[in-house]
């Protein structure tokens, strides 16, 4: 399962975090950040995770995070 996230990550470093943070959370998944796009795109990849529970684990960090729709 592939699935993208728009955000409101602005930074490398806040990206670095969020990796962190979601890498003590889930396992086993993978993830990529694109901040020049106009989205500034979150994509994780795994097998088991819920894009609730992402979008959770980020606005617990005042961080916005939606699914971003096709």
């Amino acid at each position: 399962m592939i699935e993208v996230f728009k955000t409101s990550l602005t930074t490398q470093q806040q990206a670095h975090l969020v990796e962190k943070i979601i890498n003590e959370s889930l396992t086993h998944v993978k993830m990529s950040f694109d901040l020049e796009d106009i989205d500034h795109v979150l994509r994780i990849q795994g097998e088991q995770f819920s894009p609730k529970e992402v979008i959770i684990i980020l606005g617990r960090n005042n961080f916005k995070c939606e699914v971003l729709s096709d």
